[in-house]
């Protein structure tokens, strides 16, 4: 086995096309097309235990309300996120639990959330927000205007871009704080000075995700948004003290439904990575690569 640095992208493209590279995952994802149609190759989506999400610290009253949240979800046109940045090659996402978890994920819930900005626009209504003569909402005479910080990493920016014109239609201004990956963790997740960010968690393949989600987390550890409840802590204490798999899947369904309905972070999508295998490369399992490198001794290589 002999790993290859081959940091250009079309560089990794030809040598895979030549045969040079037997698997390898294809960052660039518009030149899916090209790799498909070499009759040496297999192109392989496979889904990630990773999120995106967008959260919305809990210091700020505007966002405890849960039908805020739930208004802000049902505005973003989360598939056409998945179209613009990933070509596609995603899925919605309600909860914090992935497909790629094929065992505990509850693919029912995919639809909690359909785009719907008049559901939105009604949400809020409900929860005291009205248009102001410009259109943008109003609250006991305060706009309903934030910052959005933005790390220059990945899809980051895109797609604050798309979640800043959606929430724009249904009267909320999202201003965005463009910012160096390295000056944004320290502000964001270091210091918790922020009122809403983009980002992603990635995480071991195991449903447990109280290290992101209990309220001991908040304001300290990776549960960025301070979103405190003892039913969800209840809920991620029971996960963990079972290791019975029928009894874990019913936790973790459990969970799912509840995050779903309270958003303690606002749920994006599920990305898919596609990997590029030699169709001479054989047993390669159907998982991400990071998990697949677990099995590289299984293996094989078929004669030509």
């Amino acid at each position: 086995v002999v790993f290859s640095v081959v940091p250009d992208p079309n560089t990794q493209i030809a040598q895979a096309l030549s045969g040079d590279i037997g698997l390898m995952l294809l960052d660039d994802k518009a030149a899916v097309d090209r790799v498909k149609s070499a009759s040496n190759l297999v192109v392989a989506p496979r889904p990630l235990v990773q999120y995106y999400w967008l959260a919305l610290n809990q210091t700020d009253e505007r966002f405890t309300d849960v039908r805020v949240r739930q208004a802000f979800v049902d505005a973003i046109d989360r598939q056409a996120i998945i179209n613009t940045v990933e070509h596609g090659y995603g899925s919605i996402a309600n909860s914090a639990i992935s497909p790629a978890l094929k065992a505990y994920y509850d693919p029912s819930l995919a639809s909690h959330y359909p785009y719907d900005p008049a559901k939105a626009k009604a949400l809020l209504a409900a929860a005291g927000w009205t248009p102001g003569a410009d259109g943008v909402l109003v609250k006991d005479g305060k706009p309903f205007r934030f910052t959005m910080d933005v790390g220059q990493k990945g899809p980051l920016e895109p797609v604050n871009a798309l979640i800043q014109q959606d929430l724009k239609k249904i009267g909320v201004v999202a201003d965005l704080n463009t910012m160096e990956w390295n000056s944004y963790i320290q502000k964001v997740v270091v210091r918790r000075e922020y009122t809403a960010s983009v980002n992603w968690w990635v995480y071991p393949s195991d449903p447990d995700v109280f290290p992101y989600y209990h309220s001991s987390a908040a304001g300290k550890g990776f549960n960025i948004p301070g979103f405190k409840d003892p039913k969800l802590d209840d809920i991620l204490v029971r996960g963990q003290a079972t290791s019975d798999l029928e009894k874990r899947k019913a936790v973790y369904k459990e969970l799912q439904t509840y995050m779903a309905d309270n958003l303690p972070y606002l749920f994006l999508w599920y990305p898919q990575e596609v990997d590029v295998i030699s169709s001479s490369l054989q047993g390669v399992p159907d998982l991400g690569l990071r998990d697949s490198m677990h099995y590289i001794g299984e293996f094989w290589l078929a004669k030509k």
